[in-house]
């Protein structure tokens, strides 16, 4: 059985139930399977096949769904980018990656240097009639999507999630968190990254509502959770911390809805005041980009243990180890590693980074933690230096390679700083070779690469601390930064 299959079958048994909508668009489940197969036909007229890699680079709209759809059908390969990324960031994603195409929204807009098909015209009904696609339909093992994620050479790690890995995770969230077709999910993560595609298509498959995201500032979310009876969303801790800057009082604002809080880890305080204000129904989840959802933490699971971040799913299995890979006692903190069916098992060309994350079995994020006798995970930190902006992760390494190239820069380290709103941004440490400022700097990596990894501080150094091996002392930086915040706060 594929994603697309799944889909297909709630259209058969509910085909006038919305499926999407779209701003005041409401599309239904035969609507969209019928959008779906006319996509697919203009696709597979266009050459578009088994296992091509097709570039998505579109925004939130009913087409790009069906789009991400029509590629599952044809058993090609969906690889979703930002449009408003700078060049040097789109050819990272889609370095030794034989693409097809790239499927874009303006035709007169470019990607790269790759052929281009606008997606006005995949939906051109002219002759296409409503016959069914002449194409097997792909088996369960046939690659769904490119899923990218921050490596520690500054490069993405990506990797391909088969319709089984995609339809096992989607398995866990629907349990877990016990979604029907009666939900109506207020699409807050971008499709273009891999949680936005993960989460729209469980709701498909369960046969909900998937309310696509069109306020204009996250303050605009309660609106829309109000206004268009929203059960159901998908918060980053950031999204959480505005909601509630901007709620007040004992009474929540959504009793009946079901937040899932994902990305990173809040505190106990911000998980009661979110259960006080917001809903009571918070459901706080330990995922990673590999595979999906590893642990929950229920309400009642929250009140039991505070400093968890949830329980190990069903079908998982959790260790911790220490360096030499040797199981540590229950309780104490060390490297976590996962194992489970369908996990996958490689990176795309990342030899490197596939026996560091991929070994005997196990899938090891990068995270430490500690797990006590009931499989409650302990959240300890990354185990590496990846900064994670509202949910969105990156390497340093990538922010300090544009740095070195700024001609007034003479060395360059950069590391994760607390934010109140994104929970981590870039700071910045800076051996200058000639004038230059921080706003400069600043404007000069945002020229460069997503605007969010260009560093919010910049600090300026005689020289970079280090450490034996002549690598920047990178806990000490943040050691630095730390007393630096401190500072600022209790002198304001």
């Amino acid at each position: 059985m594929t994603v697309t299959e799944l889909i297909f079958l709630q259209a058969q048994e509910r085909p006038a139930h919305p499926a999407i909508e779209d701003g005041d668009r409401v599309v239904t489940y035969a609507e969209l399977t019928t959008l779906t197969h006319r996509c697919a036909k203009q696709l597979q007229a266009r050459g578009i096949g088994s296992g091509d890699v097709v570039v998505l680079s579109l925004p939130e709209s009913t087409e790009h769904i069906a789009v991400l759809l029509a590629l599952a059908r044809l058993g090609a390969v969906g690889l979703s980018a930002d449009a408003k990324s700078p060049d040097i960031e789109k050819a990272k994603g889609i370095r030794d990656l034989a693409v097809k195409t790239a499927i874009v929204r303006d035709p007169l807009v470019g990607f790269l240097d790759l052929t281009t098909v606008p997606v006005a015209a995949l939906f051109d009904d002219r002759g296409s009639g409503e016959s069914s696609l002449d194409v097997p339909v792909p088996d369960d093992d046939a690659s769904l999507m490119v899923s990218q994620t921050s490596g520690t050479t500054g490069a993405p790690k990506r990797l391909l999630i088969t319709h089984r890995q995609m339809i096992d995770r989607n398995q866990r969230t629907i349990a877990s968190l016990g979604l029907t077709s009666a939900d109506r999910y207020f699409q807050v993560p971008y499709l273009r990254f891999l949680a936005g595609r993960r989460r729209c298509l469980a709701m498909l498959m369960t046969g909900a509502t998937v309310v696509l995201n069109h306020a204009e500032t996250i303050a605009d979310y309660g609106r829309w959770i109000s206004e268009r009876g929203i059960s159901h969303v998908y918060f980053t801790p950031y999204h959480l911390r505005v909601m509630l800057s901007r709620a007040a009082g004992d009474t929540p604002l959504w009793p009946n809805l079901k937040i899932a809080l994902g990305s990173a880890p809040v505190t106990p305080a911000e998980r009661l005041l979110a259960r006080r204000r917001l809903t009571p129904h918070l459901y706080e989840f330990y995922s990673v980009n590999e595979v999906g959802d590893i642990a929950m933490a229920m309400p009642a699971d929250q009140d039991r243990y505070p400093g968890s971040v949830g329980r190990v799913l069903p079908g998982i299995e959790a260790e911790v180890v220490d360096e030499n890979d040797v199981p540590l006692p229950t309780g104490q903190t060390g490297f976590i590693r996962f194992r489970g069916v369908h996990f996958p098992t490689e990176y795309l060309g990342d030899g490197e980074a596939t026996t560091r994350r991929f070994r005997d079995g196990w899938l090891y994020p990068g995270d430490l933690a500690a797990v006590n006798d009931e499989g409650y995970i302990f959240f300890g930190g990354r185990a590496d230096d990846i900064i994670n902006n509202s949910g969105v992760k990156y390497d340093p390494a990538e922010v300090e390679a544009v740095l070195l190239s700024h001609p007034s820069v003479a060395d360059a380290a950069v590391v994760g700083g607390p934010h109140p709103e994104f929970g981590e941004v870039s700071v910045a440490y800076i051996v200058r070779s000639a004038a230059v400022s921080a706003e400069e700097l600043y404007n000069f990596c945002a020229s460069k690469m997503d605007r969010y990894k260009a560093p919010r501080w910049v600090m300026f150094l005689a020289e970079l601390p280090r450490v034996a091996t002549g690598k920047p002392d990178k806990r000490m930086l943040k050691e630095n930064f730390r007393r630096y915040i401190e500072t600022k706060s209790g002198s304001s």
